[in-house]
């Protein structure tokens, strides 16, 4: 994985928004989503979200990124640079 390539999962209460939130925040900070998966859990009222994406050539440094994410008030939420690599299905 490219030191440009990262991971955002998250977790907080389901409301309206997030998705929007986040693929917003990952926008302006001249990201590509590579990959994003969401979950609502009906039972407890909880929204799981990962997105992996890539920063481009005039994006701000992960530690920036991760700083505005922490402002979207989640309960929790973790950027990481674990290995991902997109498989193509014929």
């Amino acid at each position: 994985m490219s030191d440009r390539t990262a991971i955002l999962t998250l977790s907080c209460p389901d409301r309206p928004g997030i998705v929007a939130a986040v693929s917003t925040l990952l926008f302006e900070a001249n990201c590509n989503i590579l990959d994003a998966q969401q979950f609502d859990d009906v039972e407890t009222g909880r929204f799981f979200m990962r997105v992996v994406f890539a920063r481009l050539e005039e994006s701000p440094p992960h530690d920036t990124i991760a700083s505005s994410v922490a402002d979207l008030s989640l309960d929790s939420q973790a950027l990481s640079q674990q290995p991902f690599r997109l498989s193509k299905v014929a």
